[in-house]
């Protein structure tokens, strides 16, 4: 590929014309010897292509998809206090309102992976940031509390499409940068959690929690306007029998990145070296101009649209003990990293530590956040960072089971260091611990988010990933009643079932049956086998 044509390809609009319009057309085909059929796979075609200039526009589109996740479910934490002395609530009704967001993203999840294995990762992307921009918006007009948890639920239940951005985003990384490229898009996730951190600081105290929902809203519609220059998956346009268009995917991000696919024939895999048979998708070098010339050269055999997005096979004998495990890590994650959150705000508000209680700290009791009380929690957003190094640099270092297992344990041993009475008070104490906590977590949870997609073949991975979203939304949805309602009766409780919890999830993660580093995707489904 000459320069020229390099440096004419790296616009977005360029990108999408290739994607959607323009023919055929090989970038120099290398013939093959006589009786010899080259092939390559979607796998051997993103290794090839490398990492570049297509793959880091795609980190920037799925950055603002975490980053805009982040600032919603981050808002939880300030608005639920804030609410509470507006309107005069309960504990209970104030705990609900963080409840019905994940109950709306529990709800949520199952179907937009449906929609995702079956009608593209991209339409559902859209199709639910849209309706997170709508209701965003309508949560700073409501009136009432009862209004308030109808739109917060449907917030919930279409934020919950959000996780399928790491799904689209993994099926364009070549091996050796999967793992630290999803790992590095969780940053886009805590610079949202220090981003709304901050615009709390700023907005809370002058203009309110309205304001507050209404500046949130603003990365999802910097999303809305990307989607035009992203192009679909091509594993899962192979997967849905549309070999043309994900041939001129990977024609389009080569071209990108200044790179040439392999020669030959797109196929779904390999050759059986023991039957001879082929699965040829896509003949690129084919020259022939009759009408059908870029039809399939062969019967394909692939999943049709009833037989993608299957929930009934992750519990295949094939992948029902990696499901079940997996949904107690995720399950322990999501109770584990939003319980966090909120263990921290409830210490800072009610000074409650060793066993020991604030006057002011009563049922139905309120007292608004400070800013003392928004920087301190900015402070604690911050340690998602080092947790996200650590889990960078170990889980391509020792493994994605042995991070998980390592972080889902240190931060249990944090949360019985919470345990110590160093005196009443004592916010440096509970702010370093708390940072060592939320620093942890949130690795484990990563790490888990880069071994899901790595387990299962493109037909369910968006499926499987929404299966385990839904279960780390059922631990959210407890968290709340955990950290704000019993927190507030028995401080030793919450801190044994938090460690607990994580020390369940640590094991879990150690009886995980395989390894997924330095794995192919595996778009043909192939056996997984034990490490």
């Amino acid at each position: 590929m000459t320069e020229t044509e390099c440096q004419n390809s790296v616009s977005y609009s360029k990108l999408r014309e290739e994607v959607l319009f323009t023919p055929n057309k090989p970038s120099t085909p290398v013939s093959p010897t006589p009786g010899e059929k080259l092939e390559f796979t979607v796998d051997e075609a993103i290794e090839k292509i490398g990492f570049g200039m297509f793959q880091l526009r795609l980190s920037v589109f799925s950055a603002l998809v975490w980053m805009a996740d982040a600032m919603e479910m981050m808002m939880l934490a300030v608005l639920a206090p804030a609410v509470q002395c507006q309107w005069s609530l309960s504990t209970y009704e104030e705990a609900m309102i963080t409840t019905v967001v994940f109950i709306g993203m529990m709800l949520g999840s199952p179907p937009f992976g449906i929609l995702s294995d079956r009608y593209g990762r991209r339409r559902t992307l859209w199709l639910s940031s849209f309706f997170v921009v709508y209701f965003g918006l309508m949560t700073s007009l409501v009136p009432t509390y009862a209004w308030l948890l109808v739109v917060r639920f449907c917030v919930g239940g279409c934020i919950s499409a959000s996780p399928q951005a790491v799904t689209y985003y993994s099926e364009f990384l070549p091996i050796r940068f999967r793992s630290p490229c999803i790992v590095m898009l969780e940053f886009a996730w805590a610079v949202g959690s220090c981003f709304e951190a901050l615009l709390a600081l700023l907005v809370m105290d002058t203009l309110g929690w309205r304001y507050l929902v209404g500046f949130s809203a603003i990365p999802i519609l910097l999303v809305l306007f990307y989607f035009p220059f992203v192009p679909d998956s091509p594993r899962y346009l192979l997967a849905s029998n549309e070999p043309e268009r994900a041939y001129k995917v990977l024609v389009a991000a080569a071209k990108q990145n200044c790179r040439q696919l392999p020669p030959g024939q797109l196929v779904a895999h390999k050759r059986d070296m023991s039957t001879g048979e082929e699965a040829p998708i896509l003949d690129t070098e084919s020259d022939e101009t009759e009408e059908d010339s870029s039809a399939p050269t062969a019967p394909i055999s692939l999943p049709k649209i009833g037989q993608r997005g299957n929930f009934l096979e992750l519990f295949s004998k094939e992948y029902f003990l990696t499901t079940l495990i997996l949904l107690i890590v995720w399950f322990g994650s999501g109770f584990g990293y939003y319980g966090a959150v909120l263990v921290t705000t409830e210490l800072f508000v009610y000074d409650n530590h060793c066993g020991i209680t604030n006057a002011t700290n009563t049922p139905n009791t309120c007292k608004v956040l400070t800013s003392e009380d928004y920087l301190e929690f900015l402070v604690t957003s911050i340690a998602e960072f080092p947790g996200l190094f650590a889990t960078l640099l170990l889980s391509d270092l020792i493994g994605r089971k042995l991070t998980m297992t390592s972080e889902f344990g240190l931060s249990a041993v944090f949360y019985f260091l919470l345990l110590l009475c160093t005196g009443f008070n004592d916010k440096i104490i509970k702010t370093v611990f708390l940072f060592a906590i939320r620093g942890c977590i949130t690795g484990a949870f990563q790490a888990a988010y880069v071994y899901t997609p790595e387990a299962y073949p493109t037909r369910i991975r968006a499926s499987a990933l929404a299966l385990c979203s839904t279960m780390a939304r059922v631990g959210a949805i407890i968290t709340p009643f955990i950290a704000t309602v019993l927190l507030k009766e028995n401080f030793y409780a919450t801190i044994f079932v938090y460690a607990g919890v994580a020390i369940a999830s640590a094991v879990a993660s150690f009886l995980l049956p395989f390894e997924t580093k330095g794995r192919n995707l595996g778009d043909e489904g192939k056996k997984r086998f034990l490490c």
